[in-house]
């Protein structure tokens, strides 16, 4: 990555895991990604995908118990450092384990998530966590851009503003919190910016 060959951040294992073979790609996402079953989700992909949602608890455990094991066993990998990065329904996961299983990652970067996902469930799922705990021990990087020629981006906007506010309320200790709102781009563009902010902010290269 040019970050790293620039010297910018520090060295970083890159782990890219992909859809499931022989599968779709919306139907792996759908899948995979999503942490209730909304087989009438009106935003949602393909009927077939919808059909197959809500397994983001199987799909975290899968990352849990077999993807970072297998990368200690592998790999010079520092435990107390793991990043999770995410984009639109791969926001949607790493906020769904934000809100379950926070120890699982040391810092969330979370691009354009899909908050409204089945009415917005990932807040009431934050409020379950907030019942039961005082703690969310993570670094957590949200971010989203706010394209004013389009409705669902300036939608998405407010939903990443209103799960600060609801993240920012419950005073949580360990929690390192910071959106941003990016300008002059949309849904599809943001990534790379995102990206760059969220490496720059988890493991900044100090010299």
């Amino acid at each position: 990555m040019q970050l790293m060959g620039d010297r910018v951040v520090k060295e970083a294992i890159v782990v890219g895991v992909s859809y499931s073979k022989c599968d779709d790609s919306t139907i792996s996402r759908t899948r995979d990604y999503t942490p209730t079953y909304s087989p009438n989700e009106p935003n949602g992909h393909s009927s077939a995908a919808r059909k197959v949602s809500g397994h983001a608890k199987e799909y975290t455990a899968f990352l849990a118990d077999q993807i970072i094991p297998l990368m200690q066993q592998h790999y010079r990998v520092d435990l107390s450092n793991k990043i999770f990065v995410g984009h639109s329904f791969g926001g949607l996961l790493g906020s769904y384990i934000l809100v379950n299983r926070p120890e699982i990652f040391d810092h969330y970067i979370i691009g354009s998530p899909s908050l409204w996902y089945d009415n917005k469930v990932i807040f009431a799922m934050e409020k379950k966590y907030a019942e039961k705990h005082k703690s969310l021990k993570a670094h957590a990087m949200i971010y989203v851009d706010d394209n004013d020629g389009n409705l669902n981006d300036k939608k998405m906007a407010e939903d990443v503003l209103a799960f600060e506010k609801a993240l920012r309320s419950r005073n949580y200790s360990g929690l390192n919190l910071q959106v941003e709102i990016i300008k002059n781009e949309n849904h599809h563009s943001v990534f790379p910016g995102l990206l760059s902010r969220g490496l720059m902010a988890a493991i900044p290269l100090k010299k």
